[in-house]
């Protein structure tokens, strides 16, 4: 459906003469993205709503962003299948808030800041499948993968200090999640290579 949606978007700019003709690929995979991402935070604020996590998820959500935009990460094959994977995500994180021992909390956090730094230290950025990463981009998103888990860390190790317990869980949640994916996909891509090789 947004694949259509997109499509159409596109074709009607090219119409309207906004946009040239030979870009109309281009301009439907970049709405396609656009209207995937809206959906996705559409679902998720509607989630934190009814569920009355609105603050947590707003926390755990640019936790998340702040470090899988320059790190990269899992790219489901549909947008039915990421959908899906952000709900089950975030279905997860609701119940962790509300039944989560908060005593636990800092063994995850600072497990968290253990697991997340060296994952991005030794595999950060992980390119998109389909936009690959020229030397300078890499330095460049790796820079600010390491500030940016770097400046992540030193928020839970504080919060943890000031025993704020709940938020401290709320970042590394996202943290968390934004590096199993960061992991998940570069596994990916690395047995897809072996397969080619092996073929």
């Amino acid at each position: 459906m947004l694949e259509r949606l997109a499509k159409g978007t596109a074709r009607f700019f090219v119409e309207q003469k906004a946009a040239e003709s030979e870009f109309e690929e281009v301009y439907a995979y970049g709405a396609e993205i656009v209207y995937s991402t809206v959906l996705n935070g559409l679902i998720v604020l509607l989630m934190s709503v009814i569920t009355g996590t609105f603050i947590p998820t707003l926390v755990f959500i640019i936790s998340f962003i702040l470090l899988r935009r320059s790190a990269g990460g899992f790219h489901a094959s549909t947008h039915t299948k990421c959908m899906l994977i952000l709900v089950a995500v975030h279905l997860l994180f609701v119940l962790c808030v509300n039944f989560l021992n908060i005593a636990i909390v800092p063994y995850f956090s600072y497990f968290t800041i253990l697991y997340s730094c060296i994952s991005v230290f030794l595999f950060a950025p992980v390119e998109h499948p389909n936009k690959p990463l020229k030397s300078h981009e890499i330095m460049k998103l790796r820079g600010f993968s390491i500030s940016a888990v770097m400046l992540l860390s030193i928020s839970i190790i504080i919060l943890n200090f000031l025993k704020k317990f709940d938020f401290a869980f709320f970042i590394s949640y996202g943290v968390f999640v934004s590096v199993t994916g960061l992991l998940i996909e570069k596994v990916r891509q690395r047995a897809c290579v072996s397969s080619k090789k092996i073929g």
